[in-house]
């Protein structure tokens, strides 16, 4: 969120792109929710990790262990059915919503607030302001 980055780096310009929670929920569930459950890194999570050994756990339990299977089996203690679509689209989509609201209430100079139809000279605008 552009008010974490602010934190870290004042004196930067940051845009702060709103999406439509529908359809970034729509999207999420075309992809994100697909994409593999346990991909090993090495070195980037310790191997003592807790939840780590819980996906390990669970890709030993099925090979093409999915982001939608670890949500499913944490809540129902199953992997993903398209049962459970409905289900896993009300959570995004409430994620989604939520973080748009936080985003649109971000009233700060150094954050120019835009969609994903940026409107350029908008955005120069803000820049020849700043810079």
């Amino acid at each position: 969120m552009p008010n974490k980055i602010l934190e870290y780096f004042p004196n930067s310009i940051i845009f702060n792109i709103i999406h439509d929670p529908k359809i970034i929920t729509d999207r999420y569930m075309q992809t994100t929710a697909k994409f593999p459950g346990y991909v090993k890194h090495y070195g980037v999570v310790p191997e003592d990790n807790e939840y780590l050994a819980f996906l390990k756990i669970l890709h030993g339990r099925k090979d093409d262990l999915t982001v939608a299977d670890i949500w499913a089996f944490e809540r129902k203690k199953k992997f993903y059915t398209d049962a459970l679509e409905d289900k896993l689209k009300k959570e995004i989509y409430a994620k989604m919503f939520a973080n748009s609201i936080f985003r649109k209430a971000i009233d700060d100079p150094r954050v120019c607030n835009t969609t994903t139809k940026f409107d350029y000279k908008e955005i120069k605008r803000y820049l020849d302001g700043r810079l």
